[in-house]
């Protein structure tokens, strides 16, 4: 009999249904720390890059609740879960290479244009979709196999995977970066075709009996289950935070990580390195504590780590080390709080609307993590950073449109930066050819200016239409330091603002993150037992197995 034919489901199943779901999850890590990189080659915008990553939650409300509802209700030979993995995971894999090489396919110039943006938005959103595919059923198929005092112990097994395989992105894969972009998309769709072999040759699901009586899918309606009763209603809010706590971390901090603080892709990876290691070393006492005492007291434990975390990125991150502790204590702090969560979720659910309630539990949660990342995408477009950074490469949108500058000064601020220039860059950009290879040296040209004396002068800038910033720097009239450098990027950023980018405040979203993980936190606490709540340490509650 072979291994999922049995009808005792043990440590051997989890083993195997861990390996599966920790080869997509490494989809997430791409997700968390390359896409944000990659689509800064097409826009400087925060708030189109924070549209686009956005895309990514948008899914989690459409496409996840309805595979969670449908699951429910389909039977073929292969399952009733199984098929969505089986078209899931093979598209995406063709859509997480096709982004890894769009910055291959289109270079120079022609990635600030709106048919660029058009295409990064496509393919993402596309991959997102298949992802959820995965996603939704991923959870049912646990419920589905395991009994409700077993959940924690196949979550451990679960972020045990995951952690392994991300522990060896953090410290080797995203690093490939600095070697090549698409490195790190190839081992993660390696990963993926990993598991959807495992589907296709290993896991088989549990037999079940007739479907329930079919009824149209209504999302809304659906909705119901949530606003019917207040265990619901908290529910929905501490998963929904589950995501859009990470949500709030992760979606400017590798752009935080390589602008503001000047780190390398492969520091960023080093930097998450703790986090796999200790969440592989918690996970079974993790989830032996959720099945003996239950899950609420675990998720609220990780929201408080994860207060602790955004407290530490908001008042004393500022180089590797400190950036290193406060993404440990969130790593461990993430796992804390998403290990309990299938536990809390299903003691809910008896068997037949396991599918339909979580899909309306994710429905609330990717909802709420899309509209979180909006909501930030825009505080961080329309907050300016007083960080003094220097100008990186990638800063430097339009090569052609400098060069016009530089050639045919509109005004006498203009021709100051233009003779500020050495005769090699000025040469370099009056060459189309050598001009686009010239971006580093650009930016290290200007960053001279930002970087020394005033560039302010109000003969020099009398025509010129200048930001708040630098107007509100300009009343301060700083001699040296920071302040001077933040001027002195601002007035250059205005000079030029559609060949160089301003500066992005991407330390904002993290004072959300530490409000919502606070409310969350006393949310968590205040949940009741389910009426299908089991744990290893009662015998009386009634099964949904």
């Amino acid at each position: 009999m072979k291994l999922f034919e049995q009808p005792q489901r043990d440590a051997r199943h989890m083993l195997v249904l861990a390996m599966m779901a920790g080869g997509f999850s490494t989809v997430e890590l791409i997700t968390n720390n390359l896409i944000p990189i990659t689509t800064r080659h097409f826009t400087d915008s925060a708030l189109i890059i924070s549209i686009i990553l956005a895309s990514n939650r948008l899914f989690g409300f459409v496409v996840q609740p309805y595979v969670c509802w449908k699951s429910d209700q389909v039977r073929t030979k292969y399952g009733r879960r199984r098929p969505f993995f089986l078209v899931g995971l093979p598209l995406t894999i063709g859509f997480l290479l096709a982004i890894g090489l769009l910055p291959r396919l289109i270079e120079g110039d022609a990635r600030h244009t709106l048919p660029a943006l058009i295409l990064v938005f496509i393919i993402n959103i596309a991959m997102q979709a298949v992802v959820d595919v995965n996603w939704g059923s991923l959870e049912p198929l646990y419920a589905d196999t395991f009994n409700q005092e077993q959940l924690g112990r196949a979550g451990s097994f679960r972020q045990i995977a995951a952690q392994s395989a991300n522990f060896v992105m953090v410290t080797w894969v995203i690093g490939w970066a600095e070697i090549d972009e698409i490195f790190p998309y190839l081992f993660a769709a390696t990963c993926v075709a990993v598991s959807f072999a495992l589907m296709v040759f290993v896991i088989r699901e549990r037999p079940l009996e007739d479907p329930p009586q079919q009824e149209r899918y209504q999302p809304l309606a659906h909705l119901q289950l949530i606003f019917r009763s207040r265990d619901h209603l908290k529910l929905a809010f501490v998963c929904g935070a589950n995501l859009a706590i990470p949500a709030a971390l992760f979606l400017f901090t590798p752009l935080y990580v390589t602008d503001t603080l000047g780190l390398s892709t492969a520091e960023l990876g080093l930097a998450q390195v703790a986090g796999p290691l200790l969440t592989v070393c918690l996970a079974l006492p993790l989830g032996w504590t959720i099945d003996y005492f239950g899950p609420k007291w675990v998720m609220a434990t990780g929201f408080l780590l994860s207060a602790i975390a955004f407290t530490g990125l908001c008042f004393w991150a500022h180089d590797f080390w400190s950036l290193f502790a406060c993404l440990t204590v969130f790593g461990v702090a993430q796992i804390v709080a998403l290990m309990p969560m299938s536990a809390m979720v299903f003691q809910y659910a008896d068997r037949h609307e396991r599918g339909k309630l979580f899909g309306i539990i994710q429905f609330s949660r990717a909802f709420g993590a899309f509209a979180i990342s909006l909501l930030l995408g825009m505080a961080v477009q329309w907050t300016d950073s007083y960080a003094p950074t220097p100008f990186r490469a990638q800063d430097i949108k339009r090569v052609s449109t400098l060069a016009d500058e530089v050639a045919d000064p509109a005004s006498p601020a203009h021709a100051w930066v233009a003779d500020q220039l050495t005769p090699r860059t000025r040469e370099r950009l009056a060459d189309p050819d050598r001009a686009e290879g010239a971006r580093q040296a650009i930016a290290d040209e200007l960053n001279r200016l930002v970087f020394g004396p005033a560039v302010y002068d109000d003969q020099r800038f009398v025509d010129i239409s200048l930001s708040p910033q630098s107007q509100k720097l300009i009343t301060e009239a700083p001699a040296d330091g920071d302040r001077l450098a933040v001027l002195n990027r601002s007035l250059i950023s205005d000079l030029f603002p559609d060949a160089v980018s301003r500066k992005n405040n991407y330390i904002f979203p993290y004072y959300l993150g530490l409000v919502l993980a606070l409310v969350a936190m006393v949310v968590a606490l205040s949940t009741r037992r389910g009426r299908f709540a089991r744990t290893l340490s009662d015998s009386d509650a009634p099964s949904a197995a």
